[in-house]
């Protein structure tokens, strides 16, 4: 595995073309210059030891790379974080989730399909989109407490990648080989429970290529 290098949490870039970012910061920084204190990494490389070898691997490389237990102590894993030199209140560290090929369905993705953004490697923002809005639904159908007091930050964020997907063009309709048939489908589902429960969005989605969401023949 190559190095990775992270500056600040205003420019964060992985040296690696084996890893990508699922992550809708890397769009929101590039439109408003906003601060963000997490990162989603898929690493597309296979490495041994999985996950976890891959966050020993990088506390070995960088100090300034360390995990923490995770807060459920029935979950092994360890949280990763990465201490920045900030002097903002808030913005000392910021999380790092390592993700691979599998994961929450996410793809292997083929480097065509990369988007480098200020030379930050970042998934395909309809890959991200459908992605994010599985994450909450995922979220509005459990019953933890804590997921649910995430729900209102996510319809934000599918909020913000719904104005940036509109201003960029994209069609989200049009088939994609890192978009599943399958995922595909589950998609146009979740598109319109978001639409019933926040029709502001409406026309955001039919920007993107689909009729009304909330129309039984919209796909």
């Amino acid at each position: 595995m190559e190095g990775w290098g992270v500056s600040s949490t205003r420019a964060a870039r992985v040296a690696s073309c084996g890893c990508v970012t699922a992550e809708k910061r890397a769009y929101i920084y590039t439109l408003t210059d906003c601060l963000y204190q997490d990162l989603d990494i898929l690493c597309l490389t296979p490495y041994r030891g999985g996950v976890e070898a891959i966050k020993r691997r990088l506390c070995q490389q960088d100090d300034r790379f360390y995990t923490v237990r995770a807060r459920n102590p029935a979950n092994k894993w360890k949280v990763l974080y990465w201490r920045t030199d900030s002097e903002e209140v808030g913005f000392e560290r910021f999380k790092i989730d390592i993700l691979i090929p599998g994961d929450l369905e996410l793809p292997n993705i083929h480097p065509h399909f990369i988007i480098k953004i200020d030379k930050f490697p970042c998934a395909p923002l309809a890959l991200l989109l459908l992605h994010k809005l599985k994450g909450w639904d995922d979220r509005c159908n459990s019953r933890r407490q804590d997921f649910l007091a995430k729900i209102p930050g996510d319809v934000r964020d599918i909020g913000d990648l719904l104005r940036i997907a509109n201003e960029l063009g994209l069609n989200i309709t049009k088939s994609k080989p890192y978009i599943s048939r399958s995922f595909r489908e589950d998609s146009y589902e979740r598109v319109r429970d978001f639409s019933l429960q926040h029709r502001a969005y409406i026309p955001f989605w039919t920007g993107l290529g689909l009729h009304d969401p909330t129309d039984e023949g919209y796909f």
